[in-house]
């Protein structure tokens, strides 16, 4: 059986506090996931 989830609204910045040292890395590693979801080569 699959399990599903709810989406949640949250604020960027709980996750990633600091866009330089949390979030382009993060990017960096998921940008194949991401040009895949947006049909884009990135």
């Amino acid at each position: 059986m699959m399990k599903l989830g709810r989406i949640e609204q949250l604020n960027p910045r709980s996750i990633w506090p600091d866009e330089a040292r949390d979030f382009t890395p993060w990017l960096a590693e998921t940008i194949d996931l991401l040009a895949a979801v947006i049909g884009m080569d990135l």
